[in-house]
């Protein structure tokens, strides 16, 4: 039934491999006017990733929890929340919901992208990366699932959910900074992503 649930989504953008030296060397581009994408060649994690003349470097891959035989293991936790106000599912909170974590060393807030199959899908900005990712996205909580929850912790694990049913590379790439709002903002604006509400 969760394979029947797999659809694979997928939007081309231009993306070209970067060597960090280059990246290193390369004037910082401003926002405004073209907007450049360089990507990874997912082979070597010494390559970053560059938009707008902002340098992305390589969280890890995404890797969500799975069974024995392989196959995806399906989170359903909305039966585990006392729901004493009878309060609907939210948009997003029917699932299904994966499990997955990243590395709890990146407590820092920043600006950060999830690349499917090295095609740059979503961008957002966080106080707390490793909090976003292990408490919100990678961890759906029952409370979640309802209106009033947080729909977006549940719409972009359910989309994770979908690129790693079709066992698509899911990766993550994090930009250290304090102007994490901004520079997500005009990031937003610029590509329109599939994986984001603009």
């Amino acid at each position: 039934m969760a394979a029947q649930r797999c659809a694979g989504l997928r939007r081309k953008m231009p993306v070209s491999p970067t060597p960090v030296n280059d990246l290193k060397s390369a004037p910082k581009r401003s926002f405004r006017g073209s907007f450049h994408v360089a990507a990874l060649d997912r082979a070597r994690h010494d390559f970053g990733m560059e938009i707008g003349g902002h340098r992305f470097e390589h969280v890890g891959d995404i890797q969500p929890e799975r069974n024995d035989d392989g196959s995806l293991r399906e989170y359903m936790p909305q039966s585990k929340y006392v729901n004493a106000r009878q309060l609907p599912l939210n948009r997003y909170g029917a699932g299904p919901f994966c499990k997955f974590k990243i590395p709890n060393r990146f407590a820092l807030s920043g600006v950060y992208v999830l690349t499917i199959d090295g095609e740059v899908r979503y961008v957002g900005e966080c106080a707390n990366l490793s909090a976003r990712f292990n408490a919100g996205y990678g961890n759906i909580s029952p409370k979640n699932c309802f209106k009033g929850g947080q729909e977006t912790n549940c719409r972009l694990n359910n989309l994770i959910y979908h690129a790693a049913c079709t066992r698509q590379s899911i990766s993550l790439w994090f930009l250290q900074t304090a102007d994490y709002k901004v520079i997500e903002a005009a990031i937003r604006a610029a590509l329109r992503l599939a994986w984001n509400r603009v």
